[in-house]
């Protein structure tokens, strides 16, 4: 399965988004991803540099989806 992602050149991090809604950050905080799997959208804090690139996971559409319906947030559980 092939995903959109963004590769943050400051930390080294790839971040994708992995479900609908599924904002994720790099560690250093400078990029961003939200969106899911029909959609990418992403952003960046100014003069950071990064690359958009498409990554290979080993996985299917199912085991993400009920990997992300495993993670809880302050109110409880979340679900895509």
């Amino acid at each position: 399965m092939k995903l959109k992602a963004v590769h943050c050149l400051g930390c080294d991090d790839v971040v994708y988004s992995r479900a609908q809604h599924d904002f994720r950050e790099c560690s250093c905080g400078c990029i961003f991803v939200d969106g899911g799997l029909s959609y990418f959208k992403h952003g960046s804090l100014p003069g950071a540099e990064f690359k958009i690139m498409e990554v290979d996971i080993n996985t299917t559409l199912k085991a993400l989806y009920e990997d992300w319906n495993k993670m809880t947030d302050s109110y409880g559980i979340m679900r895509a």
